[in-house]
């Protein structure tokens, strides 16, 4: 059986919110047997590494193929 891969990053092809400076983070990269991920990952103990300046938790579903004809390269 082959893990399926789940992450995400901040590629800004399609903004829908104020744009967030700063540490962008927790990414989390999570490896299952194909199921997917748990809704409820742990990820608290960066609240007490003392890190500034972080956006707010989000998180992202859905499936994107393809490219974007106008995009610049």
């Amino acid at each position: 059986m082959v893990p399926k891969r789940y992450t995400s990053m901040n590629s800004n092809y399609e903004q829908t919110e104020s744009y967030c400076t700063g540490f962008f983070g927790p990414d989390t990269l999570v490896f299952t047997s194909g199921i997917a991920p748990s809704s409820s990952l742990d990820i608290s103990f960066f609240e007490d590494l003392g890190l500034e300046g972080g956006c707010g938790a989000f998180s992202i579903s859905g499936v994107k193929s393809g490219t974007i004809k106008h995009m610049q390269i």
